[in-house]
């Protein structure tokens, strides 16, 4: 794990904004200050070159590049705004900060690849007028369906038991709403949860630049859509090929349609687990 410096002074002028448009959790942030202090305490090479009265030390969570990072600024010429470059420079670095069990990488298969695909299954059980259909298929690989749950609905029965104890949701809603605002649509596309908080909270920074503000409130603008996408891209989020601005554009007219601040986004938006699960397995 690599431990970056970043000025003391910066970070004190930044902080109240880390908190007010991106929602960093203060706590997580303050304590992976300390965890990190201690693990540089607890290296006799890097022991002596601490200096922690001009500079806050944080674990750095992925690959940073300040070559990329330069050419970003210039490509939109942020450094012209001091503030919002040193917001992003911060967040480039250390963004997200780490809860605990964020290093479990049982929990990152779960909500990463196993939990949309039981949201998905869960609204296929329940999107029927009766509880159970008179008989469902499944198909194995390249195996040719099979009919089953013909005279007993057995298989949709144990199926509405696992996803009680493994996923937990309340009803159709809550599923479609989780699907659409964690995973980014009815399909369950792949995406990060961090994203969201990203994009909310660049969005609103720009908002308070005369530099990146759009015309008119609650509206997007297309320089905002782009600056925000290679931000995405910058973070290893987005892939080049779909770096067209729209879909970008869409997300926050969603997001502003829908939510209210960062706080209610980051609990529509955050990955969850069951309430019923009592055991150690996720699934």
């Amino acid at each position: 794990m690599k431990i970056e410096p970043f000025p003391r002074d910066v970070f004190q002028e930044i902080e109240p904004l880390l908190y007010k448009l991106y929602g960093l959790n203060k706590c997580w942030l303050h304590n992976a200050i300390h965890f990190a202090k201690e693990e540089l305490f607890n290296d006799p090479e890097k022991d002596g070159k601490v200096d922690s009265e001009n500079y806050i030390y944080l674990p750095m969570p992925h690959k940073w590049y300040s070559s990329k990072f330069d050419e970003f600024c210039k490509k939109y010429s942020i450094e012209n705004d001091p503030l919002i470059t040193k917001v992003l420079f911060f967040l480039y670095m250390f963004f997200p900060i780490e809860d605990p069990i964020m290093r479990d990488k049982n929990y990152w298969e779960y909500v990463t690849l196993v939990r949309p695909e039981m949201l998905k299954l869960y609204i296929a059980l329940n999107n029927g007028k009766s509880k159970y259909t008179d008989y469902c298929k499944i198909t194995i690989g390249d195996n040719k369906p099979i009919a089953l749950d013909k005279e007993i609905p057995w298989l949709q029965m144990a199926l509405d038991r696992y996803l009680h104890e493994y996923l937990g949701v309340e009803n159709l809603k809550d599923a479609e709403q989780e699907l659409l605002n964690v995973y980014g649509g009815k399909y369950g596309r792949k995406q990060n949860t961090e994203a969201a908080r990203l994009i909310w909270g660049t969005y609103h920074l720009l908002q308070e630049s005369n530099q990146f503000k759009s015309a008119k409130e609650k509206s997007v603008s297309n320089l905002q859509c782009r600056l925000i996408s290679d931000l995405l891209i910058l973070f290893g989020w987005l892939d080049c090929s779909e770096d067209d601005g729209n879909q970008i554009k869409q997300r926050i007219r969603h997001y502003l349609k829908n939510f209210n601040s960062i706080a209610e986004l980051i609990a529509a938006t955050q990955y969850k687990l069951s309430p019923n699960n009592k055991g150690m397995d996720f699934y």
